[in-house]
């Protein structure tokens, strides 16, 4: 009843922002300048210290400087703020969520001085269940460019939010081949702008021998949600009582979790340390099950991996499509029986480096910074 209160109140004080961008809306002719004094505006979802921002903001800045690409990327909070505001109450989050919208506003007021613009999603960090797309609209008002970037598989959550966004964009930009397609169904101006590994920010693995005697240990990084679910397919997939040698996960997330199978080491999230303890495991796990939800994303764990030439056992959903299977990664299939891939690479050095230094190879080739940042200036129309 408390959860349901504070929905409808922070709806009733979202009202005076709606009214407030619908005026904007109806006279946005008047607030659009005639010439540009700025070139780009970034407006990143995923805020700073956030993986996303890290990938999809932060590794670019640089290269624009480089070409003197003028930009400003308009921030709001920092991901912990988030996570904190989350987990202290429901009137934390709907306060957290409100000063967000109301910050948003000006910041997308802003807009108008620039000539192009990037958006990560949509331009309301955080906003559950949005099906309006007020702000979206007032930007396309002001900005003759504005790009939706939609890098994983978010839209699957709230897909009419998606839509809208998408059909009011000028461009869509997308990360692989089934989410080119879906979105060109609402936009036909969408582009596969590759995700980007700076193999700078990883150690590369050179020992391949095991770890631990009598242990495979395997390395897993991501959020709880997907923790969780890949610890039941292993579950579900494995029988632990025929193997002949013990499992070991070492697991890279914000959550701890326990299995009744095999030993899971927590280890706390933490992007300065993320390739150490990636290389400190003898094979790197990624493994989802066979839904739209996984095909309409890139798995950047598996790329991770591949920038720190460790070997990995992967589902094939959502790889980049340069992997090779079995030349770059050994396939785990949902509902199949793991063990014989598991007991083939555990005694198998050669193996496990031979799956390292290949896909590290496919990563060099296909997700290098400075051909992904090729791709951006190419969709942005940038010279």
């Amino acid at each position: 009843m408390k959860e349901r209160l504070y929905y409808l109140l922070f709806n009733i004080l979202l009202i005076p922002g709606w009214i407030c961008v619908l005026f904007l809306i109806r006279f946005s002719f008047l607030l659009k300048p005639k010439k540009k004094s700025q070139v780009l505006a970034l407006y990143p979802y995923s805020q700073k210290g956030g993986d996303g921002y890290q990938r999809r903001f932060v590794e670019y800045l640089e290269y624009l400087r480089n070409d003197g690409i003028s930009f400003k990327t308009f921030d709001v909070c920092y991901e912990d703020d988030f996570r904190i505001a989350e987990k202290k109450s429901s009137v934390h989050l709907y306060s957290f969520l409100l000063k967000n919208y109301y910050t948003r506003i000006g910041q997308t007021l802003k807009i108008r001085h620039y000539e192009k613009a990037f958006v990560q999603r949509g331009l309301v960090p955080y906003f559950f269940l949005r099906k309006e797309v007020l702000l979206e609209k007032l930007a396309s008002k002001l900005c003759d460019m504005v790009v939706y970037d939609y890098w994983d598989a978010v839209w699957v959550g709230n897909p009419v939010y998606a839509e809208k966004t998408a059909r009011l964009a000028h461009k869509v930009t997308v990360v692989n081949t089934y989410l080119e397609n879906k979105f060109k169904q609402w936009n036909k101006q969408t582009f596969n702008f590759p995700i980007a590994i700076n193999l700078d920010h990883y150690a590369q693995k050179k020992n391949y021998n095991l770890i631990d005697d009598g242990t495979l240990n395997l390395v897993y990084t991501g959020q709880a949600y997907h923790a969780s679910n890949m610890i039941k397919m292993m579950e579900k997939n494995i029988d632990f009582s025929k193997l002949t040698f013990k499992i070991k996960l070492n697991l890279i997330c914000r959550e701890k979790f326990k299995s009744d199978f095999f030993e899971i080491i927590h280890m706390p999230f933490d992007l300065n340390k993320m390739s150490e303890r990636m290389i400190n495991a003898d094979i790197g796990v990624y493994a989802v099950e066979d839904t739209e939800y996984n095909h309409g994303k890139l798995a950047m764990k598996s790329l991770e991996y591949a920038a720190c030439q460790l070997p990995q056992m992967s589902s094939r959903v959502g790889l980049s499509p340069a992997f090779k299977s079995n030349l770059d990664f050994l396939s785990l299939i949902d509902g199949e029986d793991w063990n014989m891939i598991l007991e083939e690479i555990y005694p198998d050095v050669n193996k496990r480096r031979k799956l390292g230094e290949k896909s590290f190879l496919k990563v060099k080739e296909n997700h290098s910074i400075k051909n992904s940042f090729e791709a951006f200036k190419k969709i942005m129309e940038f010279k």
